[in-house]
């Protein structure tokens, strides 16, 4: 049986911020939306535990665990990623590790999409800033996006769009 891989990247401020939360509760979807018996692999990153290998790779140094991420992107077999919306659009963090990936490592990659803000008024950010970055880069996106405020991780419109994106991408892989 072949084991599917997925990668998680997040870019939230913390590990157990509002990003990371929507991160788990997609991955959980997809799982769910996978065939039984399906096999996956999850490999779950947080850009704030890479903040100083980014820095240094922008300085010309390739530390071995963002080149050990890297690679982990170009074998996956999907990506799931995460952003936090500050002033109607991803984070600089976020902007920065994107900016450091070569559009064929993830080239026809299915890759579903997220953001978290603190109101609905950048829900628009999904297709105006993040839609735009995958499409340059290359990636498979999932015509469902999910955008999030803390106080609608859990409602049931939430959760509907949650199941809806996760089986999207759990169509382009099984």
């Amino acid at each position: 049986m072949t084991t599917l891989n997925i990668v998680v990247v997040t870019a939230g401020s913390a590990r157990h911020s509002a990003s990371a939360l929507l991160a788990e509760k997609l991955q959980q979807s997809v799982k769910d939306a996978l065939p039984a018996g399906t096999s996956t692999k999850y490999s779950t990153h947080h850009l704030g535990q890479y903040t100083h290998d980014i820095a240094d790779y922008l300085e010309g140094d390739a530390p071995g665990t963002l080149v050990a991420l890297f690679e982990q992107l170009r074998a996956a077999d999907a990506i799931i990623t995460v952003t936090p919306i500050f002033k109607a659009s991803y984070s600089g963090l976020f902007k920065l590790f994107w900016d450091l990936v070569e559009p064929d490592d993830i080239k026809g990659k299915p890759l579903l999409m997220a953001a978290t803000g603190g109101s609905h008024r950048h829900m628009l950010a999904l297709d105006y800033a993040l839609r735009p970055l995958f499409s340059y880069l290359g990636a498979d996106t999932c015509a469902t996006g999910v955008y999030t405020t803390p106080g609608t991780l859990d409602e049931a419109r939430t959760l509907d769009r949650i199941r809806r994106a996760a089986g999207e991408l759990a169509q382009k892989i099984s």
